[in-house]
């Protein structure tokens, strides 16, 4: 397992997506419906599971709706620590560890080559080698594609907070219109606009605010307000901005004249324009957060909260489904130069996967040259 089998003690399975029947008696849901797959991973992560209920069917002020989230919460605080960067280091070296063993197997088996050679000539080793290489091929790539799909399987492709410029603007429902800096948790703020409909949601999480140790690459986005006024925004490269066709894409990915985006108009709707122009600036001061929406529209502009992740808005809003429900029961109050714990998590168990995957392909492109090259002399 990529994040060590450690990491089990820090899980909870939570099931959504439940019908009446199954979210008013859990057990139903356990006796009808699992199967020996699931019931071995929710043993795995400790038996702690919980049901996230729907609120179409159970309002927040309902008994079941209350009593499922009591429980989501019981089972957070049963969790003795949480699951640190120090815990994945060792399972990473650990994993170095494995390797430098395979380096070493792969120097021995060319050493044997090279006996064999020297004893038996060179038709014979070769043959002999030929044979030992594409059984050790052979292994190395079903553990390679093994460690790949387990990988995947952990992961889910997690993701990070985006950041955007202390100064960009949001709209309050009070009609407000506020810097990011004097964002709260709690704000309701101007996330979409739906068939002339304002909707606005609440800021759930501030993951980060302040100013970082170094100055990091923002992207300048300009356009022109369909009234003809120009305007401006600025974000993180790998911050994710929606185009014409609720698509996201990187802002460094924004294109002068051919990527249109999506801006707020004073007739209450989103229109499409094109970008002018998108600039790299050095900047040190930011702010990460979260809308429930999962999207807000700064400076006029409709962005996704998401930066750094897959490019899929609905697969990212579940990623965060259990800290939205936990800000449900306990409401957040982080507010610090420091990223919020779980943010962090994802983004070093993300960036992880990410090099793990290029390292498993790096490793079997270098296997394939290696036994090319030693047969071709």
């Amino acid at each position: 397992m990529f994040l060590g089998n450690e990491s089990l003690q820090y899980m909870i399975s939570i099931f959504s997506h439940c019908n009446k029947k199954q979210t008013e008696n859990p057990d139903h849901l356990k006796n009808s419906s699992w199967n020996k797959t699931i019931k071995a991973f929710v043993n795995s992560v400790g038996s702690r599971w919980a049901i996230s209920p729907n609120p179409d069917m159970f309002p927040s002020d309902s008994l079941v709706h209350q009593q499922r989230l009591k429980e989501i919460h019981e089972h957070i605080i049963s969790m003795d620590g949480i699951y640190t960067t120090a815990i994945l280091e060792n399972v990473r070296r650990e994993q170095e560890k494995n390797a430098r063993i395979a380096r070493e197997a792969e120097e021995n088996l060319r050493k044997e080559y090279e006996e064999l050679k020297r004893r038996e000539g060179e038709a014979i080793a070769k043959a002999k080698f030929e044979e030992l290489k594409a059984e050790d091929e052979k292994k190395a790539k079903e553990k390679c594609e093994e460690e790949i799909k387990n990988l995947k399987k952990q992961v889910n492709e997690l993701s990070s907070g985006g950041c955007f410029g202390l100064e960009t603007q949001v709209k309050l429902e009070s009609g407000r219109i506020i810097q990011m800096s004097e964002l709260q948790t709690g704000d309701r703020v101007l996330s979409n606009i739906r068939n002339g409909i304002a909707e606005y949601s609440d800021v759930y999480l501030i993951a980060h605010i302040g100013k970082l140790e170094h100055e990091e690459e923002f992207a300048k986005v300009s356009f022109t307000r369909p009234d003809g006024s120009k305007g401006q925004l600025r974000l993180t490269t790998t911050h994710y901005v929606f185009d014409e066709h609720l698509s996201i894409m990187f802002a460094k990915d924004l294109r002068s004249g051919e990527t249109k985006i999506l801006i707020s108009d004073d007739n209450n709707k989103l229109v499409s324009i094109f970008v002018d122009d998108v600039t790299i600036e050095l900047h040190d001061k930011y702010i990460s957060f979260y809308t429930r929406a999962g999207s807000v529209i700064a400076n006029g502009v409709l962005c996704s909260c998401y930066d750094q992740c897959p490019p899929s808005q609905m697969f990212m809003n579940l990623v965060f489904l259990p800290v939205r429900w936990w800000t449900y029961v306990i409401p957040s109050t982080h507010r610090e130069e420091r990223l919020y714990p779980y943010v962090q998590f994802l983004e070093t168990v993300y960036l992880s996967f990410r090099n793990a995957l290029k390292e498993a392909n790096n490793l079997l492109r270098t296997r394939s040259r290696l036994s090319r090259s030693v047969f071709c002399k």
